[in-house]
């Protein structure tokens, strides 16, 4: 075998550390470099892009905290309106309530009013048709009962 010839040892050395010799000096000047650029570019794409995932990822989570942060906000002025409108409505019907009460008792007593003079308008109109009733009543019954001769006579003895 030629490998193992110890005549051709040192040329073989020779061309072995030249081979390999242009093989790094090809290698560490042209292809190194290039790949090394061909994987940091990856790299930086991929870092890259895992960068901006996490950016974007931490501004999502920001953009929803603020979010959640402003629609718990909201809720709570919107409860709070609600309390506030349902106290001003009740507290309105309250005082309307209040209003029409005193609106209704201030009519009941002007009708009380109204009603208890027509009352005593009435009863004593009442009292005048019963008296003046009662004279005709008398008047028609002292008519009948005594005649008009004897009307005319009981006045002529009661004059003398």
């Amino acid at each position: 075998m030629p490998q193992l010839d110890i005549s051709t040892y040192f040329s073989q050395l020779f061309w072995l550390v030249l081979c390999f010799g242009v093989l790094y000096y090809y290698s560490s000047r042209w292809a190194l470099p290039r790949l090394m650029q061909v994987l940091e570019e990856r790299w930086q794409k991929t870092e890259g892009t895992l960068q901006r995932s996490k950016k974007l990822r931490a501004q999502a989570q920001d953009i929803k905290d603020t979010y959640e942060a402003l629609l718990a906000q909201r809720r709570k002025e919107a409860h709070q309106e609600i309390d506030k409108i349902t106290k001003d409505i009740a507290s309105d019907i309250s005082t309307r309530r209040q209003t029409v009460i005193g609106d209704i008792k201030n009519r009941m007593r002007i009708e009380e009013t109204r009603i208890l003079n027509k009352k005593n308008e009435i009863l004593s109109d009442a009292k005048e048709i019963s008296q003046s009733l009662a004279e005709n009543i008398v008047k028609q019954m002292l008519v009948v009962i005594i005649p008009e001769s004897q009307k005319t006579h009981s006045l002529k003895s009661k004059k003398s």
